[in-house]
């Protein structure tokens, strides 16, 4: 199925954020055209009316002259599903509209876009698969590429949008810089925007802060643009636990082994005995580790593992993970995982969890914010009977979780990469001969980097993913 958009230009923010989300539940996905004015847009319209099962108009009190003709021209093919996204109310609808509001109507000027999105996908009859995460997984591999996507955004103002901006935001992109809000009440779970006070740049390169004077003020631009992450601090008030002295966690390890996991799995358990123990619910506190993974939910009423009693700390020195890992695939199928994560999300709550923490690399990552966007969903449709929790801990050798400066096991893996560097290096000047030591990180040359240049040999060359590279001068700077 795929779906014809018709919008006003100044609704183009709303309506990528819709389309954002359509394309994860069409498998031909939408048809979003900015550039109207463009030599073949006629004839490119007329192509796409043809191509598309269902035309999603986007309407305010009055019609733009091409939404005139798109509409005017879907109602000649007949055949096709319309449904109305009315950004005023009915009796404010355009007279052009009277024979489309006997079509199924949404009111959108009271929904945000993802709603919207997933009220057009009920109407069509298919499932809506949005998790949180974009329909790219690839928008960005550099943290500074975000920053200056977002910058760059902020200087558009009222300009047209590039189409590179525009294919990011269809691709996942927010339109906006993501704002964090905070639980800060237990007694009535209040949600407070994130502190302008409390915040941390995104970057501290002098090229991102170019002054400029406000009412006498001078602001540094990611100051202005709100590009920040809130501070973390320790607080005065917690969501948790809410249910007078209960407090129920589980912990669960994805993906490869790293050194220092069971160190976290450690800390996490001592932290949370020692919160409990200072405000008196030690008795209602349950620590549990899942086995194997996310492997682990298959049975997880008759496999958590107690950690409350369990003396972790002989545990913490050692390799390897005391509770299992696993990688599970079937998460990456898209047509089996809303299905996977909304089953993991109904036994979290049956067995009463509050919190989750998922200790992984960039898969399992991504895997957690899903996780966290579902239980949400399903708590506010009733679905579910508290609020899940997710806690991510990013765990990757190959250092490569953006915005993360440096995580747990990446260390090791550099020192041990050096070992053998040097050890080849040794070979090399003893032997004439060519050694090639092959390190992990399959987007990432983190490990690589920093072995080579921790050895205290030469290593004559070094080959990463983010830099491209011609077998043929490769070769012919080795024979030099």
């Amino acid at each position: 199925m795929r779906a014809f958009l018709c919008h006003r230009h100044d609704h183009s923010d709303y309506v990528i954020e819709v389309a954002k989300y359509l394309r994860l539940c069409l498998d031909e996905g939408v048809f979003y055209y900015e550039e109207r004015a463009a030599d073949n847009f006629v004839r490119q319209l007329n192509e796409e009316l043809g191509r598309c099962d269902v035309m999603i108009v986007f309407a305010e009190a009055q019609l733009t002259p091409w939404q005139e003709e798109e509409v005017t021209s879907t109602i000649a093919i007949g055949g096709k599903k319309i449904i109305l996204c009315a950004f005023v109310e009915m009796k404010d609808l355009p007279q052009e509209l009277n024979l489309l509001k006997t079509k199924p109507i949404i009111k959108s000027h009271s929904l945000t876009p993802r709603k919207t999105a997933k009220e057009i996908a009920r109407l069509l009859g298919i499932p809506f698969l949005d998790v949180g995460l974009p329909s790219n997984p690839h928008i960005f591999s550099y943290e500074k590429d975000i920053i200056d996507h977002f910058v760059q955004c902020e200087q558009i103002k009222d300009a047209p949008v590039p189409k590179t901006i525009t294919k990011k935001q269809l691709d996942g992109c927010p339109i906006k810089w993501p704002r964090v809000r905070h639980w800060i009440a237990r007694d009535n779970h209040q949600q407070a925007e994130q502190d302008p006070e409390r915040s941390v740049l995104a970057a501290a390169l002098t090229r991102y802060h170019k002054p400029a004077c406000r009412e006498g003020n001078v602001l540094g631009c990611m100051v202005e643009q709100g590009l920040c992450f809130p501070e973390a601090v320790p607080q005065k008030q917690h969501y948790f636990p809410t249910d007078g002295a209960n407090l129920s966690v589980a912990i669960v390890v994805s993906g490869g082994i790293a050194p220092g996991i069971n160190a976290v799995i450690d800390g996490i358990v001592k932290r949370h005995k020692s919160a409990a123990a200072e405000y008196g619910y030690l008795d209602g506190l349950t620590i549990s580790g899942i086995p194997n993974g996310f492997l682990g939910f298959d049975f997880l009423a008759n496999s958590m593992i107690p950690l409350k009693n369990r003396e972790t700390t002989k545990d913490a020195g050692e390799g390897g993970s005391f509770l299992g890992t696993s990688r599970y695939n079937d998460l990456l199928d898209p047509d089996k995982r809303n299905a996977i994560l909304r089953g993991m999300i109904t036994q979290l709550d049956l067995m009463h969890i509050d919190i989750l923490y998922v200790i992984g690399g960039d898969g399992s990552m991504k895997a957690a914010h899903a996780l966290w966007t579902v239980a949400n969903d399903m708590y506010n449709d009733g679905k579910i009977n508290r609020r899940i929790s997710i806690v991510g801990i990013p765990k990757t050798m190959d250092n490569d979780i953006l915005w993360v400066w440096q995580s747990f096991g990446f260390l090791s893996a550099v020192e041990k990469a050096r070992e053998v560097v040097e050890h080849l290096g040794t070979e090399v000047e003893s032997n004439p001969r060519l050694c090639v030591v092959q390190l992990f990180g399959s987007d990432s040359g983190f490990v690589v980097s920093h072995a080579v240049l921790a050895s205290r040999c030469r290593c004559d060359a070094a080959l990463i993913p983010e830099i491209t590279f011609n077998t043929k001068h490769l070769a012919d700077n080795l024979r030099e």
